[in-house]
């Protein structure tokens, strides 16, 4: 796993799904460092809950930080892919939002 990156929680996933989620972070983090300077850390926070018999809706909550700034976005499915996928999309347009502001 990326040096900067922190799993919290971590959902029960096989190793498939377990190697696209950090995939999935690990490219978040890389992008997000093309924008912004300076050293960053990605946390990543998953909660789990059974709402529909054996299905667990997951909810991710990713925040940023680093260099004085810090970003966050949450997502929630009851596909862990997804609702990371969804975050990661989510936390990558803010920071482009911010630095198009600049």
């Amino acid at each position: 796993m990326h040096p900067r990156l922190t799993i919290v929680h971590d959902p029960d996933l096989d190793e498939i799904d377990r190697a696209f989620v950090e995939e999935t972070l690990v490219r978040t983090l890389e992008k997000v460092d093309l924008h912004l300077h300076g050293e960053h850390r990605l946390k990543a926070v998953y909660k789990q809950s059974n709402k529909d018999g054996l299905r667990r809706k997951t909810e991710v909550h990713l925040s940023l930080e680093g260099s004085g700034r810090s970003f966050r976005a949450v997502s929630s499915d009851w596909k862990v892919r997804l609702a990371t996928t969804e975050a990661c999309k989510t936390l990558e347009g803010e920071v482009d939002r911010s630095h198009r502001h600049e």
